[in-house]
């Protein structure tokens, strides 16, 4: 009976100290945000191609054609009745970290981004609260290469541009 005894605590002795090679600990980290609405993820990172423009029709028109593009706010949620939450939106362009602005105004041209009703944007100063709607909201832009009163010159170029939603 002794020898059985001995055999099992052998073998619980050795299964338990089999199951268990390593251990160890998982930090987690992170943080839980409370957002009126979301950048749809085909709309977060945009790339728009404008193509060829011939020189001359910078300088005779002094402007190019329009290049759309969009931002697509999905998930929304109009606030609560108690006033605390988000109500509308507000979205503000600014020039990039990558490219410049600069060597494209000395080359004769700037950029001009305009809303879907053909109000100039002007980069750094907030456009006029957007009410938020539950569901989707899609906000739809026009950019357009303007001659600067400067001699245009030809020549590839790129340059970025920040979208900044913010909620109100």
């Amino acid at each position: 009976m002794c020898k059985v005894i001995q055999t099992l605590l052998f073998i619980a002795l050795f299964y338990f100290n089999a199951v268990v090679w390593a251990q160890g600990t998982v930090k987690l980290q992170g943080a839980i945000l409370e957002s009126a609405c979301a950048i749809s993820p085909d709309n977060v990172f945009q790339t728009l191609e404008l193509g060829v423009i011939p020189l001359k029709t910078l300088e005779r028109n002094g402007i190019s054609q329009a290049y759309p593009f969009k931002i697509r706010l999905i998930n929304c949620v109009f606030s609560d009745d108690s006033g605390d939450g988000n109500k509308s939106i507000e979205v503000t362009f600014s020039p990039g970290s990558h490219g410049s602005v600069e060597p494209l105004q000395a080359r004769g041209f700037a950029l001009m981004v305009q809303d879907e009703k053909g109000h100039k944007i002007t980069p750094g100063v907030p456009l006029p609260d957007i009410p938020i709607d539950s569901g989707e909201i899609l906000l739809k832009y026009n950019i357009f290469l303007v001659a600067n009163g400067k001699q245009v010159t030809s020549g590839n170029y790129y340059t970025t541009m920040n979208i900044v939603v913010s909620y109100r």
